[in-house]
């Protein structure tokens, strides 16, 4: 459901994670619509939660986001999707390195494998992050607009950007709770 915005159909998206989600255990009732929206949305918000490692005082400005997503031109318009996109993918990563792994699973050299990967594929994003975050806030200071990242901190490291990228996640998880379907 990170990419729930991408669906034409959004409540046969939704009925289908529900389906996901009642074979994990987080819901009973993936029939439900609502149901299954806000049991996604408390398990997920709980994952992300667990996954930041700090609370630095750095957040994404989703106005200004959504700003150059409906006046930028088309090079903007795709430069803040893959934004966007690559957001989502960094929450749907922390997710999955936060599940919960049995004491045997974490020996096994196959879980191992694919956990470097998946925390490999974590740091790439974060550096995509970086790029696309530093490209929309030369624009909006260009433009006198509210910057995309705004901190107080003069130096941030990656750790804090993954914690904001986390907290945007949070964030747009906590929408889709708001809305109807």
């Amino acid at each position: 459901m990170f990419h729930l915005k991408d669906y034409p159909d959004k409540q046969k998206a939704i009925l289908t994670s529900g389906q996901y989600i009642s074979w994990a255990g987080w819901t009973e009732n993936p029939s439900n619509i609502n149901k299954v929206v806000e049991d996604y949305v408390e398990h997920t918000v709980d994952r992300l939660k667990n996954a930041m490692t700090s609370t630095q005082d750095i957040t994404f400005n989703r106005d200004t986001l959504n700003y150059y997503l409906e006046n930028g031109n088309e090079y903007i318009k795709a430069t803040v999707k893959n934004c966007q996109n690559d957001f989502a993918d960094y929450g749907i990563i922390a997710c999955r390195l936060d599940g919960q792994a049995s004491e045997e699973d974490k020996d096994n050299k196959k879980y191992r494998e694919v956990r470097e990967r998946m925390n490999q594929k974590r740091i790439s994003i974060c550096n995509n992050s970086l790029v696309y975050t530093n490209l929309i806030n030369k624009l909006a200071e260009q433009e006198h607009k509210a910057l995309f990242l705004d901190s107080d901190i003069e130096r941030w490291s990656k750790s804090d950007i993954g914690n904001a990228i986390l907290q945007y996640c949070i964030e747009q998880i906590e929408d889709l709770a708001k809305q109807s379907y």
